[in-house]
């Protein structure tokens, strides 16, 4: 895991572009979607960092945390991404207790297409959810007010 300790808003949101522009340059081959699971308490940034991740590859809708409705769908604008991801799918499993719940939302049909990219909030929830390959974002308060403490993970880094 790559620690890093973040002192500010900013500094949170440009970690977020660099890991987007990361996955935004991977040409690695998928056979599922690819995933962002990001973990943390409540107020430690994970909706900032969703929104700048999303910024990179031209998501231009407002992003609100997606708590009460489970999962929102954004489209990727292909002629500018240059990318083969289609759909951004911002996830927040805060307010759910078993995997069972989330078949609502037709969450295999979602982790299983390739062209798809999943940020999924509260990740820690249901971690045998997450697949292996996904990229790993701890996200923890600091000493100070704005401080962060930030752990990545990923397979292919």
């Amino acid at each position: 895991m790559k620690r890093l300790l973040i002192g500010s808003p900013r500094a949170m949101r440009a970690l977020a572009v660099r890991i987007g522009r990361t996955v935004h340059r991977s040409r690695r081959a998928r056979k599922r979607a690819t995933v962002i699971a990001l973990e943390g308490e409540l107020g430690v940034g994970k909706t900032l960092f969703a929104k700048a991740f999303a910024a990179v590859f031209h998501v231009k809708h407002r992003m609100p945390s997606p708590t009460f409705l489970i999962a929102r769908s954004y489209p990727i604008p292909a002629f500018r991404a240059r990318v083969p991801y289609r759909r951004l799918f911002h996830v927040d499993l805060y307010r759910i207790s078993s995997a069972r719940e989330l078949t609502a939302i037709g969450w295999n049909r979602i982790v299983e297409n390739p062209e798809h990219l999943v940020l999924i909030e509260w990740a820690d929830r249901l971690p045998r959810l997450i697949s292996r390959n996904a990229i790993w974002v701890r996200i923890r308060h600091g000493r100070k007010r704005n401080e962060r403490s930030v752990a990545t993970r990923t397979p292919w880094w």
